[in-house]
């Protein structure tokens, strides 16, 4: 069965072209996975400092949960669990309105049909290969 990188084989596309495209979604040109596959790749990729930002930030909170006092934090920990609770209850909600849906129901059985027949030919193989 064909994937989104395989199936451009068929059309005739070169192995650099297809190599080009693993490059882009798995490998050192992740960062760019989402550009369009004409655009030149980079000599160089701007370094993300994300995780380095996320790691002062959370020394900052850190620091500042020490100082709390047994009040402060089960005020802290209540409000957190509170938005927790807020955000997910909001996600089940927007999560049965898609599931309502009938095109998502029909994808979900879509999916399900070519899983079956995926099975099976991975059974039919299997058998073959034995």
């Amino acid at each position: 069965m064909p994937t989104v990188f395989t199936n451009d084989i068929e059309k005739g596309i070169t192995f650099k072209q297809y190599a080009m495209q693993c490059a882009r979604a798995f490998g050192a040109c992740i960062e760019i996975r989402d550009e369009p596959l004409g655009k030149e790749i980079p000599s160089k990729f701007k370094v993300s400092n994300f995780y380095g930002e996320s790691l002062k930030d959370a020394k900052k909170e850190l620091e500042l949960i020490k100082k709390l006092t047994i009040k402060e934090c089960n005020e802290w920990t209540k409000k957190e669990y509170d938005c927790d609770i807020d955000y997910y209850t909001k996600q089940l909600k927007d999560i049965k309105l898609i599931s309502g849906s009938k095109k998502i129901a029909d994808l979900i059985r879509n999916i399900d049909y070519y899983q079956k027949r995926q099975d099976e030919e991975n059974k039919r193989v299997s058998q073959r290969n034995d």
